[in-house]
C-alpha cells in the first residue's frame, strides 16, 4: 500500500481527527477549498 504524502496525511488528520471542515482545513493549509477535497477523497 503505497504511503500518502505529508499534504494528504495533514487534511486527514486536520478532518478525521480535528474535526475541522473543509473550510477551516483550506485556511489553515493554505490551499482551496477543492483541493482540500480532493485529498481527502485520494486519501481514502
Amino acid at each position: 500500500m503505497p504511503k500518502l504524502t505529508i499534504k494528504h496525511r495533514i487534511v486527514v488528520t486536520l478532518f478525521e481527527i480535528d474535526g475541522l471542515n473543509h473550510e477551516q482545513i483550506a485556511e489553515v493549509v493554505g490551499c482551496s477549498v477543492g483541493t482540500v477535497r480532493s485529498r481527502l477523497h485520494y486519501a481514502k
